[in-house]
């Protein structure tokens, strides 16, 4: 059975075979963001308004087939509205877009997207995960914002090439757990609103900590 590994046709690369996973270091959940302009303060009033407005509201993405586009096409699947998709080449012109409110939102990661919800600048309306995030700690999730079915997050690893020799790669398996879990990785990770993922090679589960 033909099994496509990247949602592109020319990727120049495997991204299975050509690597040796390590391990999983920290997953980065989506927010939902929108300009203010978009008269929505919750997810509830957002998804109304979308539903009566088919077409009207745009999206910002960093390109086809990226994570932005993906939880954007997911949340429209989901709730059966009809937003429009705006591919960017990059994200700065993205943001700048969003905050002039020539875009109506942008689903996008705690790190970046918190800047601009302190200031104002951009309104989030629920984060897409099992907790809160601790950057962001009073935007909702989505299933407290009642569309539980929803849960999109990226996630960040490392990887080395393939055939790496297995006591090798059994040692930096061992020494990148070790360092998940140190303090001074775990609070990074809250300061940017990711949550560390204990899981590599050596071991068999993976167990998260706080966003």
């Amino acid at each position: 059975m033909y099994k496509r590994q990247s949602l592109y046709r020319e990727l120049g690369y495997d991204p299975v075979r050509d690597f040796t996973p390590i391990g999983l270091v920290a997953a980065a959940p989506m927010l939902l963001t929108i300009n203010p302009a978009v008269p929505a303060r919750t997810l509830a009033e957002f998804i109304a308004h979308a539903r009566a407005n088919p077409g009207k509201l745009s999206f910002g993405s960093s390109g086809n087939g990226g994570a932005s586009h993906l939880a954007l096409e997911l949340f429209k699947s989901l709730t059966g509205v009809d937003i429009l998709h705006v591919p960017y080449r990059g994200t700065a012109p993205l943001a700048t877009d969003l905050l002039a409110g020539r875009i109506s939102g942008y689903f996008d990661v705690p790190i970046t997207a918190a800047p601009n919800v302190e200031a104002g600048k951009v309104r989030a309306l629920a984060v897409a995960f099992e907790r809160r995030s601790s950057r962001l700690p009073d935007v909702p999730t989505f299933a407290e914002a009642g569309l539980a079915a929803y849960a999109f997050s990226t996630w960040l690893g490392v990887l080395a090439p393939a055939g790496l020799p297995a006591p090798v790669l059994a040692r930096m398996s061992q020494d990148l757990l070790a360092a998940v879990r140190s303090a001074d990785f775990v609070e990074w990770c809250k300061n940017i609103g990711v949550a560390p993922t204990l899981a590599s090679s050596s071991v068999t589960a993976s167990k998260s900590g706080p966003t």
